[in-house]
């Protein structure tokens, strides 16, 4: 298994904790762990948007005019995180049941290609905040995830 989870720290940590986490992964072949991996990458976008949601309504309530930069920005990451990713990786899962290695590895690199624009803006202006490091944990699953279905036989 810390194999099948890539070869990056970050990556392998949270592969190893997200499978870890799912009683069927002790019997779950190559396609079942990739599964497994992106439906952890689906939870943690789920909660990377809510997060962000949240942090845009609370500024908007709060009037704060010197952060409606960052409100837009909650708003159009937490848009991608919590819709645009979960259709494309859902629609990963689907590939993958059907042996469509390709086709689910483009899904997850179009989910991951979203969320770019996101993880660039808070790596460069909120490195220390919370959701960048929410950010952070969805990048690495989506790696490991990459990595397991890279090596699947085709």
């Amino acid at each position: 298994m810390r194999r099948q989870c890539g070869y990056d720290q970050e990556s392998k940590a949270a592969c190893l904790k997200c499978v870890k986490s799912d009683p069927k992964a002790q019997e779950a072949d190559a396609v079942g762990i990739a599964t497994i991996i992106i439906n952890c990458v689906i939870k943690e976008s789920k909660k990377v948007g809510a997060k962000m949601s949240k942090l845009a309504r609370y500024h908007r309530e709060a009037g704060d005019d010197d952060h409606k930069e960052l409100v837009a920005l909650y708003k159009k990451c937490s848009k991608i995180y919590s819709d645009e990713a979960h259709k494309d990786l859902s629609r990963a899962i689907t590939l993958l049941e059907r042996g469509d290695k390709d086709g689910a590895s483009f899904a997850v690199n179009e989910a991951n290609a979203k969320q770019t624009s996101c993880y660039t803006s808070f790596e460069s202006d909120y490195k220390n905040s919370k959701v960048f490091h929410m950010i952070k944990v969805y990048a690495a699953l989506v790696e490991a995830a990459l990595e397991v279905i890279d090596h699947l036989p085709h």
